[in-house]
């Protein structure tokens, strides 16, 4: 139990007084001391509500917000170095501790967060760094291992973010842009032409791109990051098993899911057949897809930047495709919805798709990348032949 006991005192010909509340939180006596009496016996609660719940941490054991945001920087900084994390997760680390951590929750005691907190947190990302909503809730679990380093080095007893999530829940991320099935042959028939003037490897590469999205699924880093090794021409298959980063890194997938074998479409065989003929370049990781020459400072030579394909290569696909992009340039990604979403319209089953994704669970699949790609009319014809079936079922 804690007590809270008046001291008085004489400094320099002063008498002095305050308010002290002395507490044993099972590892030692601990006392802390206040100018009015009202605050100590608050603190004197506050203090043996923490000490019921076994939650309550000492002054001199935790840190403010700030202070466990710089140990979790240098955390971050020594799995960078033994490879466990990527550049573009530090730096990503980097930008949300500077931006979003530190201006509005960074002089607050670690052990004093708690749900609510996030929740405010969460509220001024999105009114006063005018985040999207989504981008905020991302920002709020991303820092989910620097709590979790405050956990074990007993800056905290309680981890915020597991009530704070709860709070957050129904907050669903931007919906990608997606295409229709017609919307999809323009694509690739524009991605199959050469712009007028365009380089036939540059070209080459957009098409190659396009079709792996589109008819298996792959992500952009996964299509980067194919070597020669990994296209099992005479099984027709292709083995997923790296990521390029946008620092030019050869990855594992994030995932045990994401080391997958994904069919290989005759058409798409000869594409890469031609691609690997005629254009290859030959490098020290044997990848299909690099460039010849540097043409950006400070990027590695030979590498394809997710920017620079966007607008060199993609956006020119999607103007000739006659797709709209005014409002910006709906994402490459989108190829990778609708391959879903077509495999499933033709068959393929729910688990199937996932695995074929690399999705860990199908949940995945269903509720982000699962999208209605039939009409009117094939829906009818389908009703029909199922009706048709259950009339002819023997009795």
């Amino acid at each position: 139990m804690a007590s809270v006991a008046k001291r008085e005192w004489t400094y320099k010909g002063e008498k002095r007084s305050a308010w002290v509340v002395r507490y044993h939180d099972g590892k030692a006596h601990r006392s802390k001391q206040f100018e009015k009496k009202k605050e100590a016996d608050e603190y004197k609660r506050k203090v043996e509500r923490e000490t019921d719940a076994g939650t309550h941490v000492a002054d001199g054991s935790t840190v403010t917000v700030r202070q466990l945001a710089e140990e979790y920087l240098r955390f971050e900084e020594l799995r960078l170095k033994d490879g466990r994390i990527g550049q573009g997760h530090m730096r990503n680390a980097k930008t949300i501790v500077d931006n979003s951590v530190i201006p509005h929750i960074g002089l607050k005691p670690v052990r004093d967060i708690r749900g609510v907190d996030v929740e405010d947190w969460y509220n001024a990302m999105v009114k006063v760094q005018r985040l999207k909503p989504s981008t905020a809730k991302y920002r709020v679990q991303f820092c989910g291992v620097m709590f979790e380093l405050a956990l074990r080095r007993g800056y905290t007893k309680v981890n915020p973010l597991t009530e704070g999530q709860k709070l957050l829940r129904g907050i669903k991320r931007d919906p990608i842009r997606t295409f229709s099935v017609s919307e999809i042959g323009a694509i690739i028939n524009a991605a199959n032409e050469r712009r007028y003037k365009g380089r036939h490897r540059t070209q080459a590469i957009a098409r190659c791109f396009v079709h792996l999205a589109a008819f298996c699924g792959l992500r952009y880093g996964e299509i980067a990051g194919l070597t020669l090794q990994r296209v099992n021409f005479e099984a027709r298959v292709i083995e997923v098993r790296h990521n390029l980063t946008q620092f030019d890194e050869l990855k594992a997938p994030k995932t045990k899911a994401g080391n997958r074998d994904v069919p290989l479409p005759p058409h798409i065989a000869v594409l890469l057949h031609e691609f690997i003929d005629e254009h290859y370049v030959p490098n020290d990781r044997n990848l299909i897809f690099r460039v010849h020459e540097q043409r950006v400072s400070r990027v590695p030579a030979g590498f394809i930047k997710p920017e620079n394909f966007r607008g060199s290569y993609w956006k020119p696909i999607l103007q000739r495709a006659g797709i709209d992009v005014s409002d910006g340039v709906p994402h490459f990604h989108a190829l990778r919805h609708f391959a879903a979403s077509w495999m499933i319209a033709n068959g393929i089953s729910l688990m199937d798709t996932a695995t074929l994704l690399g999705h860990r669970e199908f949940d995945t699949t269903l509720q982000i990348y699962a999208h209605d790609v039939a009409t009117k009319t094939q829906r009818l014809a389908a009703f029909d032949t199922m009706a048709t079936r259950l009339l002819a079922a023997p009795l």
